[in-house]
């Protein structure tokens, strides 16, 4: 129950960065869509979940660096405001906002 899952994930963390070529003018991304299907107990959700650990791993580090990234400009930002307007006074940009897949925790 471990490899659907994994073969999912793999294919959204490919995305549409790569495309098969079937024909000379027919492109195809990596969409795969996949179900798990089984009785209730029959351990999906741990399958699902120790298929998914690594990438929900990457995500959480992600989330926790662009939280301080926050934190910081936030800091600097009051700082900023502090100053008197002058021509060299640079603009703070907030901190970008990367991930690996999946949505903010």
């Amino acid at each position: 129950m471990i490899a659907l899952p994994a073969l999912a994930m793999l294919a959204a963390a490919i995305g549409a960065t790569r495309r098969v070529r079937l024909k000379a003018e027919w492109k195809e991304p990596s969409v795969l869509w996949t179900a798990v299907v089984g009785l209730s107990g029959s351990t999906k959700s741990p399958a699902m979940d120790a298929a998914l650990s690594p990438i929900h791993a990457i995500e959480r580090r992600v989330w926790h660096d662009y939280k301080r990234g926050c934190a910081a400009w936030t800091e600097e930002m009051g700082l900023y405001k502090q100053t008197p307007r002058t021509s060299d006074r640079h603009r703070l940009q907030q901190p970008p906002y990367s991930h690996a897949m999946l949505l903010p925790m």
